[in-house]
């Protein structure tokens, strides 16, 4: 440490804003900035409503309630035209896992246009273990090593870049599932959601 002549540290709404924003989205294998996403498409559209569906925070009156990186979900939602309240009363939750820690994910039950379906988002890594198809373009196919390869690589790529990086996955279920922690896995891969803190005008 004698050698030592700069130190840098970072403490949330210290140094940053402990404000989270989305910044980019990785969906049918591409990577989207946030502001040029266009919910006209499949994808991103699904991406952005699974998101907001697995997802415990509020926005109500222009007050956040909940954990800044689910709050900057429902705030990409808004600026794009879809509010929580709005998608969560089309397809209400009918059953939940609550995120833990330990398990670094969460799951929630909706009828969705695709059918009754499990929603889970969380870490990628964590997401990636319990994953068996992918969408794309084309639908619905096995995940192969290179699609978890590339998944990978894009999720180094994000965080190289200092934000903060969610994967979004769904399962298949009966109108009657109950779901459990076991449940998370034969998950189809949906997308990626990249987020960053930004940082305080006085620290910069």
């Amino acid at each position: 440490l004698g050698s030592v002549s700069v130190i840098c540290s970072d403490k949330t709404g210290t140094l940053t804003q402990n404000r989270m924003t989305v910044e980019h989205c990785y969906v049918a294998g591409r990577s989207i900035p946030a502001a040029e996403l266009d919910l006209r498409q499949d994808g991103p559209r699904q991406l952005l409503v699974y998101s907001m569906l697995c997802n415990d925070a509020s926005d109500t009156d222009g007050v956040d309630l909940g954990d800044p990186t689910e709050t900057a979900l429902l705030h990409l939602g808004r600026a794009l035209g879809l509010t929580a309240e709005m998608v969560r009363a089309q397809y209400p939750r009918l059953g939940e896992v609550p995120f833990d820690s330990d398990r670094k994910r969460m799951s929630t039950v909706h009828a969705l246009p695709g059918g009754t379906r499990m929603v889970t988002k969380g870490a990628v890594d964590v997401l990636l273990q319990g994953t068996v198809a992918i969408q794309t373009k084309a639908g619905v196919r096995p995940l192969t090593l290179e699609d978890a390869e590339e998944i990978a690589l894009q999720n180094l790529a994000f965080s190289r870049e200092g934000l903060r990086v969610l994967a979004v996955a769904y399962r298949d279920v009966a109108e009657d599932f109950c779901p459990t922690a076991e449940d998370e896995t034969d998950l189809t891969f949906l997308g990626l959601i990249a987020m960053m803190d930004p940082p305080r005008e006085e620290s910069q």
